[in-house]
């Protein structure tokens, strides 16, 4: 069983350093897809691993090790997925480094700067969200289709259980 330790953690090692060492200097990785298909795919491939052991052996103890292993990759993928998010709210962190830089800044100079990069990640954020068949453009607006209603209506349900009042 510590060999599947060992494996297991050595694998989200890796992982995490072929992305600092290559990856993340791709152009596509710096896409929200991208970075989430990573770890979508990775966490797949190492359930699948470490569960096996357990299920063809018939072992409950590896059964379970393994769940605890599958839970370790997905605190990892959690930590760095929102890591990686926090990293690309570049919105609010430009503006503050072209105050510093500028040694101040007017608001109408700012609003003027930054609007084009705030529409540009709403555009991107619509385009996803239409490729991924959650929005189609109707008579020039946005309607969620019917997988978009089923997605809300599941984070509406979310949200309940979570007794989130407001989301911001």
């Amino acid at each position: 069983m510590v060999e599947l330790y060992l494996v297991a953690v050595a694998y989200i090692v890796l992982h995490l350093a072929l992305y600092l060492a290559l990856l993340r200097h791709l152009a596509s990785f710096r896409r929200e897809a991208t970075i989430f298909a990573y770890h979508a795919i990775s966490s797949c491939l190492y359930a699948a691993a470490v569960l096996l052991p357990g299920l063809l052996a018939g072992s409950y103890r590896l059964l379970v090790a393994g769940l605890g292993l599958v839970m370790l990759h997905g605190l990892y993928s959690i930590t760095f997925l929102e890591l990686w998010s926090l990293s690309q709210i570049s919105y609010s962190i430009a503006i503050l480094a072209e105050i510093k830089r500028r040694g101040g800044a007017t608001p109408d100079t700012l609003v003027g700067e930054f609007a084009r990069t705030g529409e540009a990640k709403k555009t991107e954020r619509l385009r996803s969200l239409s490729a991924l068949g959650l929005l189609c453009l109707d008579d020039g607006r946005y309607r969620l289709t019917g997988r978009g209603k089923l997605v809300g209506g599941a984070i509406r349900t979310l949200r309940w259980l979570a007794n989130y009042a407001d989301t911001g």
